[in-house]
């Protein structure tokens, strides 16, 4: 027998003599009574009851007897381990712990807990724990890597959970302290964060340190420190550890090392104007020392000038004055050294006082007097008003000569002035001669031609005086248009080149008076000099028409016939002077036209012809192949761009369709035909009128697949039935066949087919349409079993009792719920009945089925039976004989008890059936009564006589009868056991019970009280093994309380019943329940008794009726009513009947009351998000989208109470979005809308002065940064040039002005949008002094002169070079330079002894002159240079040698070079001049001279460039389609002209998908190459001189293709199985994905992925049948899909039963399997087994295709077992036991009964 795990098993048996002692054995173990097993023996039946069945329960048991045994196998069904509570997703805090648990089904059954895939096992890391069914796993010390998903499996069933871990900020423990430490030292900063191995930044203010020779960064757990090395002075600073959630600061302080002076400093003495030098060494080179003047600090300008190389340090102080004497200081740190200046003074005098002078108006008076002492201050005054210099006075000082200059001289002028020198004074006065400025000739009306000159000429009466010319209301200057001369009083205006805009009044104002006189302009007409002439072109080229007019730069309109044309791509117009052309580019034959020049006053006009070029293709079709579906691109290049083509197929002219795409780009025609079929192969042609060009296209067909495959199917006889499978090709042609049989259409068969769905419908199913079905597409083929269920033929009307006279015939009838069953069996007595004379069989209406039973014999009496299927119908068939009459009659007789009393009786006939009775009561068969017939004489044996047998009994033999009495002699009545009391329930029973002797004693009576009772419905009154009589008063009541009476004969006995009331107990338990917050719940039970009394509790607390509780109850129906549910409702609740209670738990949700709302806000404003929770201090999470919100300067989360608010700071654009509030897995969502604000000016411009030369930055803020600006000087826009210099950095905006003159003086504005701000700049001009005047220079003829004049500013305009009153011009003998922006130099080259003279610079007012004497000695050149080559990086070194020591001038290129003391060095050393060049570049190339006494020597330095070496080279770089490549070179030194980029040798240039960067001054060279497509595969080179580095990229496309797909499989369970799919290209394995019924596989114990280059494999290891399904296999954008079946051995067959039998043979019939193990069943296999034997017999020698079997040549009188195993291609199944032993020829004695389940919960 098979029995559930945790049931009872009871096996049953049943022996010949009752009571007989019997022992039970499992195995070979006795087995005992206890709570495991219970034996129970009711006479002959004897059962074995095993409880709470166990696995190990399983097994052999046997009952034994003193003569025999019999055994049964138990089978204990395993109960699946099931999850009654699943596990719940947990969130816990990162270094706590986590518990996860769940119940299972089954007390301490084991479970495996993974992660993932990842089986664990017990650790410190997870601690397992199991009692009963809970399931627990603890998992410590949580990290972030131990978030996932964690599974508990059973084997049966599993469950999973995600654990989330929250980080932990990373604090800290002991934050940076401040640190102090010596220069050259390493210092070290230490922290220590909660977070071991945390993440950190260091940064030094807000610069970001990594790691290098300078900092060390070391961290040990949760300790860190940086290692700052080799301390500097610019260490010192704030440092900053920023472990993201906070930050800690401290302090470095660096102690610069003590210097000490290892020379002091001297005092020194020095005259009033030289300069004094103060000099020291100290022992630290380079270390920084500082200046003092007492107590002043100094610092580096004019006066003092410092010095510092290495250990040497020196004090400059020029133009010393008496007030620079004092003591001078050196100092570092405590270290100085101090010595004392003394300054010798000269006294001031005046050598020449001023003189009285006399001047006219408007000229220039100069006063003049020379003091004793150089350049000395001194103070000009006119009468006691301070003068200084302006353009009015200019104040010259050359030496000792003091000179006061007063142009322009008014009346006003006139006075006494003074020179001060501070000693002396001297005065002079000067008078004014007043002059009149009038007019002596007035301007006269002028008329001239167009571009020629117009001259106005007037006189005035004051030579030199001031006048101003204006046209109309505008002042003229002298330019190239205007030139104004003043020749005495003669004054001149020249107006050049005329033009038709100079015509009007011009004015000449002398102050005084005014002339004015009008210009006339006759304009020329614009003739043409030269006509255009025809012109002929051929398509494509550039055609050009050109003319000449008689007016340069005239204005001219082109057209082509009577449209004006514009320059664009198509047309070029150009104007050089009267030169006029136009160039036509990419001629077409459209431009044919006539084209005309206009000038206004004249048209010429020129046709140009275009020659059309035939359309040839420079690129020819190729011919294509494709597999079917794809697209298929042909394409070709025309040599001409736009020409119409014609697409052919065959002969057949094509049209744009869906089908056919046409494209066309300039000269690339295309033809794209989609979804290709094999119809699409042919010839395909591309003409284009003047030529064609042909290309075949191959359409491969692609093999007609299974995307669905057919399924089994299972249908009922006389049904239909529909297989149907999915092709991946639409519409095409299948074959049907059932097994080898190809099935056309007809009325069996009906195939359809819709795309790529195929269909067979089976008509009329018979069983013989059972079989595989196989669907052939020619390249693929499914099968699918077809199963014909048999209908369920059921027995509407059976048979009916029959009763025949012996002779005649008898017709039995059986109406069935189908027509035409089959396997209808009538069956008589055991016996088969056939059709034949006796017995006719037949059916009537198709479902009346009937048998006629002719010449009936009193041996046919018995039972008729039919039978279909597994229904059966049966009838008596009584067979009447001639009736029998008694021969002799029955005896009375008496008897003791405990006897055996035999009656007989004879009838006349025999066999006659005879009828035993005792009173009205048939006796049957049993052990008290055994009923014998032995021929005609009939026996009725009574055993075990007791008083209850007296009584009359009859034999009845048809209608005759004999009837005796039989008295029983009763020995002595008594009770044995008598009556107990009873307590028990209302409405349950109450059973007394009495055993009394002898038994079967008739006079018995029950009371109850004083009431007799009579046995009825409510007082069951009978008597057990006949001598214990039993009394059961049904449904008591209280009021049946009371004392229970039973008088057998003279003797009684009493007991006492009870009536309790009847407890009240729960039928419907209460349920948990979750209800919302401020919600109404309700929680309701119901009672075993109606408006029985309940309490409610809450924990311990009782509840009473209120506001917040409704207690309700409706009959037995008890709820109670919770309104306004808060959290703190939460808890247990009891519903207490006082004999029974029931409990359940309410859980509180937390809702939000108040949701977020959508909001609107500006930019840079604040918004407040707000909602209410329905309870306080409850967790909520921010977020933006998908990502938390971590308070911060942007952020900050407020709640208070039930209100939780989030406040957005301001805002900016990027802020718009969804905000969410969650608070466990509730949530409210709100958008944000940001209104972008117009940019404005936080910060305006702001008024600026500056001095003139000077640079001005002109700086405003914007309120967000990128927003585009526009300057203005007043209304005229600001362009970025030399002058102006526009930045802009984020929110920052600055223009810089350079070099500023007076007249960028004014108003700038910069403009954003509808703002601007405005700031005036006000320029303040320079006030130029002498710094160094020129020196008196001698030299010989021949020899340069160098007179060099050094002026206090930069840049200053309007100086002139003269010798002896002549101007001098830079040129070759006269060398003008200025170096540093204020030393101005004059080189007189070639000099001869008639040049000696004075040489003066003037500068404005200002004025230097100074003595040059060339003297006439001959020098000749000794020894010459020669020409030099040297590599880069090396020295060269030029000597010249003279005849005699010159001071020689070296020059490159004809530049003068000066030392550096570096790079050049020059040395003279008596007459031989050496120039030396150090560490050589390229750039030092060039033509050498030294130049001395009027000779010049030349020679020529090449330098050889070194290239540079590839440090680091390029690699090579995969990339994806629409993906980008880098490429980095880097060089030993920096190149940034001569390198180049190439691809496939093709040099590359920037487009907007290569670029290409050059950093870190040329040493880093970068290539980016964006939008990759496949076809861009090449190699990249990069080369730099000589060297080169190259690489190869790869570009991947998207689209890949599948060579080799995959194939279907069957695998036995518990094998392996491969798939196996080839790609087109390797794909990276993180691109690829394998899916089981269209679930992802991740790898584990039974699947394994491999890729080996294109090839990708899905390994199954250990196949169990829930593999079983559809393997697909993904990568971008292919799949492949194969069916996997796994095979195992079939299922036991189903219900075997043995159908027939006789004295040698066995008919068995069983039903197929459940499950067929995934493979078609082959046959059956039949074994049977001996009675007395333990071998298993095969009775088959070849496989059983039916499910019917006969087993022939049994010995009659053996019982045979027997069973039956089904076959598939894997082997033979568990075998199914036919229930019972089989005996034949002979009755069964002992069989062993079906056991009985019972179960229990």
């Amino acid at each position: 027998m098979e029995a559930e795990e945790g049931s009872t098993a009871v096996l049953h048996c049943e022996i010949t003599t009752p009571n007989a002692h019997v022992e039970w054995k499992k195995g070979s173990v006795a087995l005992h009574l206890n709570e495991k097993y219970e034996i129970k023996q009711k006479g002959s039946c004897v059962e074995l009851l095993i409880h709470n069945l166990k696995l190990e329960d399983a097994g052999k048991y046997t009952c034994l007897t003193k003569d025999q045994e019999t055994s049964a196998s138990l089978k204990v069904t395993v109960l699946p381990v099931l999850f009654k509570e699943k596990l719940q997703n947990v969130e816990a805090e990162e270094d706590s712990t986590a518990t996860l648990h769940c119940l299972i089904s089954k007390p301490d059954a084991p479970v495996k807990w993974r992660k993932g895939s990842l089986l664990l096992h017990p650790c410190k890391k997870y601690e397992m724990k199991q009692k009963d069914l809970y399931v627990e796993l603890l998992i410590r010390s949580l990290k972030l890597e131990d978030a996932g998903e964690y599974s508990c499996d059973s084997g049966d069933q599993q469950t999973a959970a995600f654990l989330k871990v929250e980080a932990l900020p990373v604090l800290f423990n002991q934050v940076l302290q401040n640190e102090e430490a010596e220069e050259d030292s390493t210092v070290i900063l230490r922290c220590e964060i909660t977070k071991p191995n945390g993440s950190v930044q260091w940064r030094k203010g807000s610069l970001v340190i990594h790691p290098s020779d300078k900092y060390d960064m070391v961290q040990k757990g949760s300790c860190l420190e940086l290692h700052i090395h080799n301390l500097k002075l610019e260490d010192i600073g704030e440092y900053i550890c920023d472990s993201g959630d906070q930050q800690t600061m401290a302090s470095l302080k660096v102690n610069a090392l003590p210097l000490l002076f290892k020379q002091e400093l001297k005092d020194e003495e020095v005259e009033e104007g030289g300069t004094a030098t103060l000099h020291c060494e100290v022992n630290n080179p380079d270390a920084p020392v500082k200046w003092r003047k007492g107590s002043l600090v100094l610092h580096p300008s004019e006066k003092y000038e410092m010095k510092q190389e290495g250990s040497s340090v020196d004090l400059l102080i020029h133009s010393l004055k008496p007030e620079d004497g004092g003591d001078y200081t050196c100092y570092s740190g405590d270290q100085q050294t101090t010595a004392s200046l003394t300054v010798k003074v000269l006294p001031v005098l005046f050598k020449q006082g001023l003189q009285n002078i006399e001047a006219e108006e408007s000229s220039s008076a100069i006063l003049r007097c020379e003091l004793t002492k150089p350049d000395v201050l001194v103070e000009w005054r006119k009468g006691s008003v301070v003068l200084n210099p302006s353009e009015k006075y200019d104040m010259v000082q050359n030496g000792a000569c003091i000179e006061l200059i007063i142009r322009n001289l008014k009346p006003e002028d006139e006075g006494e002035y003074t020179c001060d020198s501070g000693d002396l004074q001297t005065t002079a006065f000067l008078i004014v001669k007043v002059l009149p400025g009038l007019f002596k000739q007035e301007l006269e009306n002028t008329e001239a031609d167009e571009d020629g000159i117009a001259i106005f000429c007037c006189e005035i009466t004051k030579p030199g005086a001031k006048v101003e010319w204006r046209k109309g209301t505008v002042a003229l200057h002298s330019n190239d248009k205007y030139e104004i001369r003043h020749e005495g009083p003669c004054i001149q205006l020249f107006i050049r080149n005329l033009k038709p805009e100079d015509q009007g009044e011009y004015t000449c104002d002398s102050g005084d008076q005014q002339t004015t006189a009008f210009l006339q302009v006759n304009a020329l007409p614009v003739l043409f000099k030269q006509e255009l002439q025809n012109v002929e072109a051929e398509e494509g080229s550039t055609a050009k028409l050109r003319c000449e007019l008689t007016k340069v730069d005239a204005t001219v309109e082109w057209r082509k016939e009577s449209v004006a044309l514009v320059p664009c791509g198509k047309y070029e117009m150009k104007q050089l002077g009267p030169i006029m052309e136009l160039l036509i580019h990419d001629v077409e034959p459209e431009d044919a036209a006539d084209y005309t020049c206009d000038s206004g006053d004249k048209q010429s006009t020129a046709h140009l012809k275009v020659n059309a070029l035939p359309v040839l293709f420079k690129e020819q079709l190729r011919s294509e192949e494709a597999e079917e579906g794809d697209l298929v691109t042909f394409h070709c290049e025309l040599t001409k761009s736009g020409a119409l083509v014609k697409w052919k197929k065959g002969s057949k002219i094509l049209h744009p369709n869906n089908k056919y795409e046409m494209k066309q780009v300039g000269a690339i025609v295309e033809l794209l035909i989609h979804n290709v079929n094999t119809e699409d192969t042919g010839e395909y042609t591309c003409d284009s009128g003047d030529q064609q060009t042909d290309g075949y296209l191959k359409v491969n067909a692609l093999p007609v697949l299974f995307k669905r495959w057919l399924k089994n199917e299972e249908a009922e006889e006389g049904h239909s039935v529909i297989l149907h499978c999915e092709l991946t090709k639409p519409d095409a042609t299948v074959e049907w066949r059932k097994g080898p049989e190809v099935l056309k259409p007809d009325d069996k068969y009906e195939m359809k087919q819709k795309g790529h769905i195929v269909e067979l419908l089976v008509h009329n199913l018979k069983l013989e349409d059972t079989g595989e079905y196989t669907c052939d597409s020619g390249d693929q083929q499914t099968t699918a079993s077809l199963t014909i269920r048999a209908p369920d033929v059921k027995i509407i009307d059976g048979l009916k009792n029959f009763e025949v006279v012996e002779g005649g015939d008898a017709l039995f009838e059986c109406k069935l719920s189908h027509d035409n069953a089959r396997g209808v069996q009538w069956i008589l007595e055991g016996i088969e009945l056939q059709s034949n004379d006796m017995n006719e069989i037949s059916v009537k209406n198709g479902n009346i089925h009937t048998i006629l039973l002719r010449k009936i014999t009193q041996d046919d009496t018995g039972t008729l039976i039919f039978k279909v299927g597994k229904y059966t119908s049966s009838a008596q068939l009584n067979v009447k004989a001639t009736p029998a009459t008694f021969t002799k009659q029955l005896q009375s007789m008496e008897v003791d008890e405990n006897e055996t009393a035999t009656l007989v009786c004879e009838l006349s006939q025999s066999n006659v059936p005879a009828i035993w009775k005792k009173g009205l009561t048939t006796i049957v068969f049993s052990d008290k009564y055994e009923i014998k017939q032995e021929g005609c004489i009939h026996k009725l044996c009574i055993h075990n006589i007791t008083s209850s047998d007296t009584s009359e009994y009859t034999c009845i033999s048809g209608d005759h009868q004999t009837t005796s009495s039989l008295t029983v002699k009763v020995s002595e009545v008594k009770i044995i056991e008598g009556l107990k009391n009873v307590t028990v329930f209302a409405n349950e029973n109450a059973v007394f019970e009495c055993k009394v002797h002898p038994e079967s004693f008739l006079d018995v009576q029950w009371l109850l009280g004083d009431t007799p009772l009579q046995h009825n419905e409510m007082n069951e009154i009978s008597v057990k093994h006949g001598n214990i009589h039993t009394l059961k008063l049904k449904s008591v009541t209280q009021e049946d309380c009371g004392t229970v009476v039973i008088k057998v004969g003279k003797h009684s006995s009493s007991a006492e019943l009870l009536v309790k009331v009847a407890p009240v107990h729960f039928i419907k338990k209460l349920q948990s329940q979750e209800g919302d917050e401020g919600n109404v719940i309700s929680m309701r039970c119901e009672l075993s008794k109606a408006d029985a009394s309940v309490t409610w509790k809450k924990g311990f607390r009782k509840l009473t009726q209120s506001d917040k509780y409704q207690l309700l109850q409706d009959g037995s129906v008890v709820e109670l009513l919770i309104h306004n549910l808060m959290p703190e409702d939460a808890g247990e609740y009891t519903c207490d009947s006082s004999d029974d209670q029931t409990k359940a738990k309410l859980s509180v949700k937390v809702v939000f009351k108040q949701k977020l709302q959508d909001i609107q806000a500006k930019e840079e404003s604040t918004v407040f998000l707000h909602c209410e929770l329905s309870e306080c201090e409850v967790p909520v999470t921010w977020k933006k989208g998908s990502v938390t919100i971590i308070p911060s300067r942007k952020y900050e989360v407020r709640q208070q109470g039930p209100m939780a608010d989030l406040v957005i700071s301001d805002l900016t654009l990027e802020d718009a979005g969804e905000y969410t509030c969650e608070s466990g897995d509730q949530q409210t969502s709100a958008s944000l809308r940001v209104e972008a604000l117009p940019a404005y000016f936080k910060q305006e411009l702001q008024n600026v002065e500056a001095i003139e030369g000077n640079t001005v930055t002109l700086h405003c803020e914007l309120s967000k940064p990128g927003d585009p600006v526009e300057w203005k000087k007043r209304l005229a826009v600001v362009h970025p040039s030399d002058k102006y210099e526009m930045k802009q950095n984020g929110v920052n905006v600055e223009m810089l002005i350079h070099n500023v003159k007076p007249g960028d003086a004014g108003k700038y504005t910069c403009y954003s949008g509808n703002h601007q701000t405005t700031a005036s700049l006000n320029v303040t001009e320079r006030v130029i002094k002498i710094v160094s005047d020129l020196k008196n220079t001698d030299v010989f003829a021949g020899e340069s002169a160098t007179f060099e004049c050094e002026l206090s500013d930069k840049d200053v305009e309007n100086t002139q070079w003269w010798l002896d009153g002549s101007p001098l011009q830079n040129n070759d003998l006269n060398e003008i330079t200025v170096q540093n922006g204020n030393i101005h130099t004059l080189t007189l080259q070639g000099l001869g002894t008639d040049d000696s003279g004075t040489v003066t610079f003037k500068a404005g007012t200002l004025t230097s002159s100074a003595k040059l004497l060339v003297k006439d000695p001959a020098v000749e050149v000794v020894s010459e240079m020669e020409d030099v080559t040297r590599e880069e990086n090396d020295t060269a070194e030029f000597i010249c040698q003279y005849s005699r020591p010159v001071k020689a001038l070296w020059r490159r290129n004809d530049k003068e070079i000066l030392p550096d003391g570096h790079h050049i060095i020059i040395d003279q050393d008596w007459n031989v001049a050496k120039l030396k060049i150090c560490e050589l570049t390229p750039a030092d190339s060039g033509m050498y001279t030294c130049e001395a006494a009027g000779t010049k020597v030349a020679a020529v330095l090449s330098v050889l460039a070194k290239h540079p070496d590839i440090l680091e080279g390029l690699e090579n770089v995969d990339a994806v389609e629409g993906g980008e490549a880098l490429f980095e070179c880097s060089l030993s030194r920096p190149e940034v002209h001569y390198y180049k980029w190439l691809m496939d040798d093709v040099p590359i240039t920037q487009t907007e998908n290569q670029e290409t960067a050059v950093l870190q001054a040329g040493r880093r060279h970068i290539l980016l190459l964006k939008n990759l497509i496949p076809s861009d595969s090449c190699q990249v080179s990069f080369v730099c001189g000589n060297a080169m580095s190259s690489a190869c990229l790869n570009v991947k496309g998207w689209h890949i293709s599948i060579l080799n797909t995959l194939r279907d499989t069957e695998v036995v369970r518990g094998n392996h199985a491969e798939f196996e799919c080839v790609l087109s290209e390797v794909v990276p394995i993180t691109e690829v994905s394998w899916y089981l019924n269209e679930t992802d596989i991740k790898t584990n114990e039974h699947w394994e992925t491999k890729a080996e280059r294109n090839i990708y494999k899905l390994i199954l290891k250990n196949a169990q049948f829930i593999h079983s399904g559809e393997i697909t296999f993904a990568s971008r954008d292919v799949i492949a899909s194969a069916k996997l079946a796994i095979l195992g051995p079939p299922d036991p067959p189903e219900d075997p039963e043995v159908v027939r039998k006789n004295h040698q043979s066995v008919t068995l019939s069983w039903f197929p399997p459940l499950s067929d193990g995934s493979s078609v069943i082959q046959g059956y296999h039949v074994e049977m087994k001996p009675q007395e034997s333990d071998c298993w017999l095969q009775c088959n020698t070849k496989a059983i295709e039916e499910t019917e079997f006969t087993v022939d040549n049994l010995v009659p009188g053996t019982g045979y077992r027997f069973r039956v195993s089904a076959l598939n291609c894997v082997g033979a199944g568990e075998p199914v036991h036919l229930p019972q032993t089989v005996l034949l020829g002979e009755k069964c004695k002992c069989i062993l009964v079906a056991c009985s389940l019972l179960f229990y919960s």
